[in-house]
């Protein structure tokens, strides 16, 4: 079976293709001007995240939180406690050497540092390292976290090109490093401890990692389960945010509304009704322009001073 212990592949992977569907069916955000994102004229400054501060802190509390995800995945103390101590030492080397790659990355490339960005390459190790936590050596959840980081600033950066504007990276960080510490776990899984976790006869020839001599068995049925976790993930993801962004249910309300206050919805075209309204994923021009906090919760989300 595949070696996927806390999730990277079933958690993160699934959840990163649909963003990344997600934020390819939605489109560009607009920028204070109307200028849509990658678009000639618009202004990227209008895009950077703020309060880097306030996403640091919650970071280092996701990094704390996190040890009771992959710890918690051994279902019991009692009688696993050297695979939760080596969860926990393995989930700490992983997210270390990703945040010290990805500042690391920043001072060779040509690029400002950006507090976000840094953030992202200490959580791509502990997305990446999640898979192969029980099973992985402490040098080798070393090896995972410097190639999350990489993977990360690599697949953030493909995105950007390809005209998605994914705001929080998600399909990057969760998507793309929930892929590599699946095919780590191949890759790298150590034959002793694969049997300290899941029993005697994990560890047999053949189905441990291909790097430490153990075949391709087990590679083989984790590049199984990274194909069929993005093919689920993108066959239901496409599905659902397709039928959401043809449908009305989201705006029927407003639309209701406008007819009571006199407006003939049947004078319009389907364009024009999106135009007016937005579409089942996104508001219209005019509200995400103004700001939804102001036009669905009719209150700032912050002061005006800001």
């Amino acid at each position: 079976g595949v070696v996927d212990f806390a999730g990277s592949g079933v958690v993160h992977m699934v959840g990163g293709v649909a963003a990344g569907v997600g934020s390819w069916m939605v489109g560009p955000r607009l920028d204070e001007r109307g200028v849509a994102r990658f678009a000639e004229g618009c202004r990227e400054g209008d895009f950077m995240p703020h309060a880097p501060a306030l996403s640091t802190l919650g970071a280092l509390i996701l990094w704390f939180c996190w040890y009771a995800f992959n710890a918690a995945s051994a279902l019991g103390v009692v009688g696993s406690v050297s695979v939760v101590a080596r969860v926990v030492v393995t989930t700490t080397l992983a997210a270390a050497a990703s945040g010290c790659s990805g500042f690391v990355a920043f001072l060779v490339l040509p690029a400002q540092v950006q507090p976000f960005e840094m953030i992202n390459c200490l959580l791509a190790g502990l997305v990446a390292v999640t898979a192969g936590c029980p099973v992985l050596s402490n040098w080798a959840a070393v090896v995972v976290g410097v190639l999350a980081a990489a993977v990360y600033l690599g697949s953030s950066r493909l995105a950007r090109r390809m005209g998605v504007d994914d705001p929080v990276d998600a399909a990057a960080l969760h998507g793309c490093c929930g892929a590599l510490g699946v095919l780590m776990a191949g890759l790298l899984a150590d034959a002793e401890l694969l049997e300290s976790t899941y029993g005697a006869g994990a560890g047999r020839a053949g189905a441990y990692g291909v790097l430490l001599g153990g075949g391709w068995r087990r590679m083989g049925a984790q590049v199984v389960g990274v194909c069929v976790y993005g093919a689920w993930g993108l066959a239901l993801s496409l599905v659902l945010f397709g039928a959401l962004k043809r449908s009305r249910i989201v705006w029927w309300a407003r639309m209701k509304k406008a007819e009571q206050d006199g407006l003939d919805l049947s004078l319009f075209t389907r364009e024009e009704l999106v135009e007016r309204f937005g579409n089942g994923l996104r508001v219209c021009a005019h509200e995400e322009m103004s700001g939804i906090d102001v036009s669905y919760h009719d209150g700032l989300a912050y002061p005006p001073y800001l």
